[in-house]
């Protein structure tokens, strides 16, 4: 099933691109269907699902930083988990800014069957590519990732510092 390679301009990359991520959300889509998690579980989420899997009750920040997503990404995405009543926030005792993510019984529950979402998915890939060129275009994406981080790293705007409080002006005159 794997098609010949193409000499497509390195234009066609970003096109590419976004056309996979466009074509993958349906095969995510009836995976989730085939295990009953469709209502309730949808394409994306499996990055904070994931995360808590392996280490429940994490920051934000911290799941964001992990999956090279923005806070706000992540933010929407546990809005919806919250929804679906698979996680619920709490204050961080220890960051008073910070919120930390924990599944609920549901959450923890569905496990097993969202891991089998991912090995379906995983496996349709590999169907496709075949073993070998999944595992290339894999090290390939991660790459891309990094890279793509960095660019995005040097270019943010810097966070504003805080301005030093303005000088009190005496209000006692001193005489010369």
């Amino acid at each position: 099933m794997q098609s010949p390679p193409t000499s497509a301009p390195p234009i066609e990359l970003v096109r590419r691109l976004c056309r996979t991520w466009e074509a993958l959300q349906p095969v995510i889509a009836r995976s989730l269907a085939a295990e009953g998690l469709n209502n309730r579980v949808q394409p994306g989420m499996g990055l904070v699902l994931f995360a808590l899997y392996e280490q429940d009750g994490q920051i934000i920040r911290d799941i964001a930083c992990r999956g090279q997503v923005s806070h706000v990404a992540v933010l929407q995405l546990v809005r919806r988990l919250e929804q679906a009543g698979l996680v619920r926030r709490k204050d961080c005792p220890d960051d008073g800014r910070a919120t930390r993510i924990w599944l609920t019984p549901t959450g923890r529950l569905i496990e097993a069957r969202i891991q089998a979402v991912r090995r379906r998915n995983r496996e349709v890939l590999t169907r496709i590519l075949g073993s070998e060129d999944a595992v290339r275009l894999n090290d390939l994406l991660g790459r891309l990732l990094d890279g793509l981080r960095v660019v995005n790293d040097a270019h943010a705007p810097s966070r504003p510092t805080k301005k030093p409080a303005p000088r009190r002006r005496s209000t006692s005159k001193t005489k010369a």
